[in-house]
This record gives C-alpha cells, sequence and structure tokens, in this order.
C-alpha cells in the first residue's frame, strides 16, 4: 500500500506540473496525454526522484515522445528506460528519444528496446546525450539496414554520428534473432566497455548463429572499432575465428565465453593480438579438448604479449587426478598463463600444474594443505592411450536440459492428443446419447451410469478444447524450433490463470472423481447391496446437489491458482529466457505491486508477505489432485477387475455345466471368456498404466524441488514437466471411448451400428 501511494504522489506532481508548462508546438496537448497514458514509472528512491520509466502499447516509433516529460523543475531522474513494442519494428530516425537534461542520471542511462524488425545503423539515436550510454535489445532480430535500405553500404551510412558512438555497454539478449552475413558496419567507429551476445546455439531445438559478411580490401580498414570486453553465451557451439575477426573488432583486450562449447577451431583466436585475459565459463568442459588443445598452443605461439586464460567450471567439476592426460601440457606454454579456478577444493592436479603459489590464486578460499598428495604418479601415467572426456553435469542442469526436451514433446503430442480427445469425446457423447434414446428399458436401469459416462465425456471435451489454446503460450526457449509470438500477451497470461490453471484443474478434479464412480457404479451393478448400489437409486435432485457441492468444493480447493499467479507485462525484466507468464505458486498477499525482481522467478517475493492460506490450499490441492485421486482411482479399476473376473469366472462355471456334453460349444465359451477377459484386463490396464506414467513428471518435478530446488530456481523447468503431464492426461481422456466399448454393451452396439451406417448399406454383418 506503501508503494501505490507513493506512486500515486508522484504522478499527481508530474500531472500538476504538466498543467503549468506549454506544450511544444510540435507536439500537441492530445498527443502527449495519448503518450503519458503509455507510461509506467517505477520507484527506486521517491525522496530523490529516481525512477526506472517503462512505456508500452507501442505501435509505431513515432508514439514515442518524451519531450512531453519536459518538467524541468521536477528535477526527475531516470536510471533506466524499457519500450515495450506491440510488433516488430524497424528502428530508425522515427524514434525520438530526446530526454530533458533533468531526467538523465549524471552518469549513465539504460535504454531496453524490443521488437527490433530490424536496426538502421543512420539512426542517431543518442546524438544529443551527454551521458554514457548502456544498451540492451531484446526479442528483437540482428539486422542492420543503412538509410532504411537492406543494402550493407558505407556509402548510406550515416557518418557524422555512428550509432553506438556513445555506448559503453551493449547487449544483445538471449531472445534475439541472429542472422548470417550481418552487416558489419554495426562496429564502425564502435568504443564499448563491454559487448554481450546472448543465446548463440546450435542444436536442433535452438539454432541461432552469428556471422559477418566479407569486407572488400578498401572497406576492412574503414571499421576502427574498439572493444574492451566481449562476452558470448554458447550452447553447443562450434566456435571459430568469424566471430573475432581482425577487421572487425580491431582492439580487444578481455573475453569471457560461457556456457557449453562443442569445439574450439584451432585457430579461432589468432587474431586476436591484444588479448590480455581469456575468461571460460564452461558447464562442460569436454569442447575444449577438441583438436588436442591445438587452439591454446596456436595462441602462444601467435601472441606478442602475455595472455591469461581462466578454466572456472560452472558445475562441482574438480578438475580430478583421472584427467591429468587432458592438460599435462599446459605447463609447456611459454606466453599463456592458464589458471585451473574449481568451485570446491583443488586437487592434487590444479597444484601439480600450477604449482603451489598459482593454485593458492587459482581458488584461496578453498585451497587445502597438500602434504598427502603423490605428485610422482602422474609422471607414470600412460597417456598415449585413447582417453575419453567424461561429461560432469549436476541435477540441478540436467533438469534444465530434460525440461528443454519434455517442453518440445508437448508442443509436438499437444495438439494430436487435444483433437484426438475432442473427436473420441464428441463420439462417446453421441453414442451415449443415442443408446440412451434407443433403449428405453434399458436407459432406465442403467441410467445413472449413463449419466455419468455422459457427463464425463463433456468435461473431458471442454478441457480438451481449452488446453489446446495452451499452445499460445508455450515458449520452450527464445528463438527455439517453437515459441508463441503470444505468450507474453496479457489476453494470453489471463487466459492461462482462469481458463487453463483454474477451470482447467477443476474440470480435471471432477472427471477423475467421476472415473472413480463410474467404476464403483459398474461394481456396484456386479454387488447389489454394496454402498454405491445405493447411491444409484437417489432422486436426481440429490445427484445434482452433490454434483453442485463437489463442484463449489473443488472450486474453493483450486482457489490458490488464483491466488499464487501472477500476470507481468515486465516480461523484459527477466534476465534469463527461462521465465514462463504469468508467474506462478507466488504466495503474494499483496497483488498491487506488478513489478518483479529479475532473481526470483517462482518463489516467495522477499519483499512481500506471503499467505500461508495459499501455501496450504497448494499443497492439499497437490495431495488432492496428484496423490488421493490416482490412488482412489487405481484401487476403484483394481476392485472392479477382481470382481469382474470373479463373476465371469461364476457364470463360466454354469455354462459349463449346461454343455459339458458338447465340446463345440464348451471350447467356444471357454475361448469367449478368454477374449472377454484379456479385452477388459488390458483395456482396464492401458487406462491404469495412463494414469501411472502421468504421475512420472509430477514425482519427478516434487523430487527436483525438495532435492535442489530447481523448481524455485530452475524458472519454468518444473512448469513443463506438469504441462507435459497434463498431455498424457489429455491422451487418456481420448482412450476412454475404448474402455466404454468393451464395458458397456449397448454402448458397443451403436458404436458397430454407426460404423455400418458410415460404410454403407452394401457392407456385411459386422
Amino acid at each position: 500500500m506503501k508503494k501505490f501511494l507513493v506512486k500515486f504522489l508522484f504522478i499527481f506532481v508530474i500531472l500538476l506540473n504538466g498543467s503549468k508548462r506549454s506544450i511544444s508546438s510540435e507536439v500537441s496537448e492530445k498527443t502527449c496525454r495519448q503518450f503519458q497514458s503509455k507510461i509506467k514509472w517505477i520507484t527506486l528512491d521517491f525522496p530523490k526522484k529516481k525512477f526506472d520509466l517503462r512505456v508500452f502499447n507501442i505501435k509505431n516509433l513515432n508514439e514515442v515522445h518524451f519531450e512531453c516529460l519536459d518538467y524541468c523543475e521536477s528535477n526527475v531522474t531516470i536510471f533506466s528506460i524499457t519500450l515495450y513494442l506491440d510488433k516488430k519494428l524497424v528502428y530508425n530516425n522515427n524514434l525520438n528519444l530526446g530526454l530533458h537534461s533533468n531526467f538523465y542520471s549524471k552518469k549513465i542511462i539504460f535504454f531496453i528496446l524490443s521488437n527490433a524488425k530490424a536496426i538502421d545503423l543512420s539512426l542517431d539515436l543518442f546524438a544529443l546525450s551527454n551521458n554514457s550510454i548502456q544498451l540492451q535489445y531484446s526479442y528483437s532480430d540482428i539486422k542492420f539496414w543503412t538509410n532504411n535500405s537492406i543494402e550493407c553500404s558505407f556509402k548510406q551510412l550515416n557518418e557524422s554520428f555512428p550509432i553506438f558512438k556513445k555506448v559503453t555497454y551493449l547487449i544483445f539478449a538471449e531472445s534475439c534473432v541472429y542472422t548470417l552475413n550481418t552487416c558489419p558496419l554495426m562496429f564502425k567507429d564502435i568504443n564499448v566497455e563491454s559487448l554481450l551476445f546472448k543465446g548463440l546455439s546450435f542444436t536442433f531445438i535452438k539454432t541461432n548463429l552469428l556471422s559477418f559478411k566479407t569486407l572488400s580490401e578498401n572497406q576492412e580498414n574503414l571499421i576502427n572499432s574498439t572493444i574492451m570486453n566481449l562476452q558470448i553465451m554458447v550452447y553447443k557451439l562450434n566456435i571459430d575465428n568469424s566471430l573475432f575477426s581482425k577487421n572487425l573488432i580491431t582492439r580487444l583486450e578481455y573475453l569471457g565465453i560461457y556456457g557449453v562449447v562443442k569445439s574450439f577451431d584451432k585457430f579461432t583466436f589468432l587474431n586476436l593480438e591484444y588479448l590480455k585475459k581469456l575468461t571460460i565459463y564452461a558447464n562442460e568442459f569436454s569442447g575444449l579438448f577438441s583438436n588436442k588443445l591445438d587452439w591454446i598452443f596456436n595462441l602462444d605461439q601467435s601472441l606478442k604479449q602475455n595472455v591469461t586464460i581462466d578454466f572456472i567450471p560452472m558445475d562441482d567439476y574438480t578438475f580430478p587426478d583421472s584427467d591429468f592426460c587432458l592438460y599435462k601440457n599446459l605447463s609447456s606454454l611459454k606466453k599463456v598463463d592458464v589458471f585451473l579456478r574449481p568451485n570446491f577444493n583443488c586437487s592434487c592436479l590444479v597444484v601439480y600444474l600450477l604449482g603451489m603459489d598459482k593454485a593458492q590464486k587459482a581458488c584461496p578460499s578453498k585451497f587445502k594443505y597438500f602434504k598427502n598428495c603423490d605428485f610422482t604418479k602422474f609422471s607414470k601415467i600412460n597417456c598415449n592411450k585413447t582417453f575419453t572426456v567424461k561429461i560432469h553435469m549436476n541435477f540441478f542442469d540436467q533438469f534444465k536440459l530434460y525440461s528443454t526436451f519434455i517442453d518440445f514433446l508437448s508442443v509436438c503430442f499437444l495438439p494430436l492428443v487435444c483433437i484426438l480427445s475432442i473427436c473420441t469425446n464428441i463420439l462417446n457423447i453421441y453414442i451415449l446419447l443415442g443408446s440412451k434414446n434407443s433403449d428405453e428399458a434399458f436407459s432406465k436401469q442403467n441410467n445413472f451410469l449413463y449419466e455419468l459416462s455422459l457427463l464425463n465425456s463433456i468435461l473431458n471435451l471442454v478441457y480438451s478444447f481449452n488446453y489446446i489454446f495452451h499452445l499460445f503460450n508455450i515458449c520452450i526457449i527464445p528463438v527455439a524450433i517453437y515459441c508463441s509470438t503470444y505468450a507474453n500477451d496479457l489476453f494470453v497470461q489471463y487466459y492461462e490463470i482462469f481458463i487453463i490453471d483454474y477451470l482447467g484443474y477443476i474440470l480435471k478434479s471432477l472427471s477423475n472423481l467421476l472415473d472413480i464412480a463410474i467404476s464403483m457404479t459398474r461394481y456396484s451393478m456386479l454387488v447389489k447391496n454394496s454402498f454405491f448400489h445405493k447411491i444409484t437409486k437417489l432422486s436426481s435432485f440429490k445427484k445434482k446437489l452433490i454434483l453442485v457441492i463437489l463442484v463449489i468444493v473443488l472450486g474453493f480447493l483450486n482457489i490458490d491458482k488464483l491466488g499464487n499467479s501472477q500476470v507481468f507485462r515486465e516480461y523484459l525484466d527477466f534476465l534469463m529466457g527461462d521465465v514462463a507468464l504469468p508467474i506462478r505458486n507466488t504466495f503474494k498477499l499483496n497483488k498491487v505491486n506488478n513489478d518483479i525482481n529479475a532473481n526470483w522467478y517462482y518463489y516467495i517475493n522477499p519483499d512481500e508477505s506471503f499467505s500461508s492460506f495459499y501455501v496450504i490450499l497448494y499443497i492439499l490441492n497437490i495431495f488432492i489432485n496428484n496423490v488421493a485421486l490416482y490412488v482412489c482411482l487405481l484401487i476403484s479399476d483394481l476392485f472392479l477387475m477382481v470382481k469382474f473376473k470373479k463373476n465371469l469366472d461364476s457364470v463360466i462355471e454354469m455354462k459349463k455345466r449346461n454343455f459339458q456334453s458338447n465340446y463345440k460349444k464348451l471350447s467356444q465359451l471357454l475361448n469367449s471368456r478368454v477374449r472377454t477377459v484379456f479385452a477388459i484386463w488390458s483395456n482396464l490396464f492401458i487406462l491404469i498404466f495412463l494414469r501411472s506414467l502421468e504421475m512420472v513428471p509430477l514425482v519427478y518435478t516434487i523430487y527436483g524441488e525438495f532435492s535442489v530446488r530447481v523448481c524455485m530456481y530452475g524458472g519454468k523447468s518444473c512448469t513443463a514437466f506438469i504441462q507435459f503431464a497434463n498431455v498424457i492426461y489429455v491422451f487418456s481422456c481420448s482412450y476412454k471411448i475404448i474402455n466404454y466399448y468393451f464395458l458397456n454393451i449397448n454402448f458397443r452396439r451403436k458404436a458397430k451400428s454407426l460404423i455400418l451406417t458410415l460404410k454403407g448399406p452394401a457392407v456385411s454383418k459386422f
């Protein structure tokens, strides 16, 4: 409430000052009001008037009018400006970021620009700024035009003011789409402290590669770029010198490579004459040893000055003694000074290779006294035999990796199983209604079973129809083989909360309860005086009352889906690309503040209190939906299977007495028994198997959360597994038509009649 009042007072002051200022002749008062309605102020320090500024719903770049915020007496400092475009546009001189000097911080200002279709290099975006600019592009296509032309030409370039001249920190986020043969003029006269390329990848699920167009000999010396620190974040990428061309990056001193490198070309770093330090933060070390570390030795021979290379594992890899053969030749390097920096205690191998003094520098807080290390054993190791690099990956990284593939499987199977379920349940409804109307006597006797089956089919139909629209919310990872462009849309987020999560779980729970009731009703037909047999004789009003009570109870139990979920427009705040919106399981009480810290995703916001009521409902919901109902379904199906077999055996024994002298009929009877038992048992077994299969990703998710808190810190990893469990559930909904066919004689007759009708009158008896 306090934050809300602070924001309200700030906006009131702005509006009050706005009434006193004179509107620019170029911008009408109406235009300014429209622009101000798109703005959201994020309070950083209200007494000192320090804010972040976010602009939403931008349809055209000429809708941005920061001159409307020219409140000189406000003396406001803006630390960051974020632009949310509704669609992809070419960033050109239609964009005006002219701010009054009072709105700029004294040192730096951070711009986050989104949805770029291309970036025009003639854009003099920051020409009037006296600040050091930090710039990030997100959800953008990294293509560079010159004067609204896709031609990469020096003639059309803005020579007077290159676009990135005042940018000191340039980031291309993980959500950016890179292209091959990118125009290299982006490096023209660039002088940045840090340049980051994130999200480079070469896998089936995500291929996002960057390379630059080759310049002519006359153009090569015109780039004149200086980049002090270049960082690239990669996954399964073969790295060569195309990213480090001498003509593109004239001077580079610090290079950082993060992620999983598939291989290094041996000439990768030959052009980096001014390199002082190379840091490799590796999730897997296997790619570093491609070409037998030739890339390091080639670098050592080409350097004009000494360079330091840090190997820093991002997991629990400790440079074990068993990997001696991988590193044994590093000690022969002359100009390259290698540091092995394990996250845990230094191994004997690290001390042997680096020496005691360097080992203390490499891991000072984790250094042990290695009095018991037997260094002589390393000289006895035979490295001539074939050596296989072992991949060291912890459970947390494995879980996130598996979740990506599970997400991909969901995208592949979700539309198929939803359409299949919709078709089969429509067919169920048609056949059930036809069966009920065709046999009035049978309908009265089994009316309750038909009502349950019909209602269950309707629920499954609605659930499957709704869930197919979940595709609009799925984004495996940005720039992946599938990433919905509507995943961050507000309407889609609200649809996820109210329809997919809240209504969906009510329908799913109610359907599971009806499955139990159907099994128990069939069981009651075999045991006449059972409890469920008495329930079938209840009046229609009492049955409807029970149904209404169940819906109300389930609606209450699932209310945590509404309380624990939160919609966000500020999706560009997320530093990583693996966050699913809306945010689920926040357990927050205060929904007035819609801000989000990029350091947390699915867990409790430390700045706000959390509701124990929501937590209890959340745990209770998991127990009821994922444990109790599963156990009840399993028990009810097993009871039905066992009781049916006993009754069938009794009927067979009785008929065997009647046909003792007729061996042909006796044989037919026994064969019929085998077929019937096999058909019913196999179909019930398949349903039990599907329900058990649905539990596997849920159990794995619970295990991951309790072991390494992967749901809390792993982005949408858990969401991917829960989503896949729902896909399996939808498939089980479509299989129920087979179950009805074998367990309901009237359903089977009507289905056969329908098949004959579709095939035509010429078909022989089915």
